[in-house]
C-alpha cells in the first residue's frame, strides 16, 4: 500500500527522499533522470585525462541517461551523450543538483 504523504516527483524520488540521499556519491548509484554537479574526480592521471577529453570536470552539470548495471553509464553534458565504464564511474563522485 502506498503512503499517501509520499509524494513522488519525476523519477521516483520524491523530496524527502531526495533530501535522505548522501550529498556526495558515486556516479554509478545515481538513477536515470537525475541531474548532477560533479564534484570530485578520484581517478588516476590517465583517467583524469581522459575524462578531461572528454569535456568532464568538477564543477559540470551532467544527467543520467542510463545506468541499468550492464557495465556502462551513459550520461548527457552539454547536448552530448557520453558512455563510460562503471569502474571510472565509481571514481567520479557527484552531488544531487538542488532545484
Amino acid at each position: 500500500m502506498l503512503n499517501r504523504c509520499h509524494k513522488m516527483e519525476v523519477y521516483g524520488l520524491c523530496s524527502e527522499c531526495q533530501n535522505q540521499r548522501r550529498p556526495l556519491m558515486p556516479l554509478t548509484m545515481a538513477r536515470p533522470g537525475e541531474r548532477l554537479i560533479i564534484t570530485e574526480m578520484r581517478a588516476g592521471r590517465h583517467a583524469r585525462e581522459r575524462l578531461v577529453s572528454l569535456g568532464l570536470n568538477p564543477g559540470d552539470l551532467v544527467e543520467v541517461i542510463n545506468n541499468n548495471n550492464d557495465g556502462r553509464l551513459v550520461i548527457g553534458h552539454n547536448n552530448t551523450r557520453i558512455a563510460i565504464g562503471r569502474g571510472i564511474g565509481e571514481k567520479i563522485l557527484v552531488t544531487v543538483e538542488k532545484k
